[in-house]
């Protein structure tokens, strides 16, 4: 199927980017300079970041121990395959919130402003997450409708899956039209983006 491209709608709050950057709840008290920052950050992530993400649905034609052929190309590694036993179709998806707020960062690293780069570092991942968890509800729920069930969330670099999938995942998942790339050594261009394949099982 040709890939479906969703705007995504994000609501970062203070306790999410706290819980990022490792924060226990009652023992590690924020003073209210952080505080400030924080709040500072989080506005300022919202301003810059574009969420968006694409997926397609893929028929998966064999299966094996260790690998997964799909319509357009395969998945190595013993665990993916045993997620995937039952399924029927794979959903791929990719979402980012685009490279602006990178360029912020570097900015204020620039400027020796290392907590402020720091925060904003954490709510640009927090926000890149949440992004991936919108589209994964968004559409597991239009799915759940027709009877389908799916499996768990599954990520090059994850377990046995091999970061050498990138490419194709992100080409068949619509990446490359919202704006992601991959480079030589398969990292994601803008950082701040995700990809992933869950199975459909019915």
């Amino acid at each position: 199927m040709k890939p479906i491209i969703l705007k995504i709608p994000i609501e970062p709050n203070i306790e999410d980017i706290q819980r990022y950057l490792g924060k226990k709840k009652g023992v590690t008290e924020i003073t209210p300079n952080i505080k400030n920052i924080l709040e500072n950050m989080i506005k300022l992530g919202k301003a810059m970041a574009k969420p968006i993400g694409s997926y397609s649905i893929m028929k998966i034609m064999k299966k094996g121990d260790e690998i997964v052929e799909l319509e357009q190309f395969s998945l190595t590694g013993k665990r993916i395959s045993a997620v995937l036993k039952n399924s029927l179709y794979v959903i791929l998806l990719a979402t980012t919130i685009g490279g602006v707020l990178e360029e912020e960062i570097e900015k204020l690293e620039k400027r020796k402003k290392f907590t402020e780069a720091l925060i904003l570092d954490a709510v640009g991942s927090t926000m890149a997450d949440q992004a991936m968890d919108f589209l994964q509800s968004t559409i597991q729920g239009e799915f759940h409708r027709r009877g389908f069930s799916f499996t768990m969330r599954y990520s090059p670099g994850y377990g046995d899956l091999p970061l050498k999938v990138q490419p194709d995942l992100v080409k068949f998942s619509g990446g490359e039209e919202i704006g992601i790339k991959v480079t030589k050594s398969y990292m994601m261009i803008p950082k701040k983006s995700v990809t992933a394949i869950i199975g459909l099982e019915k």
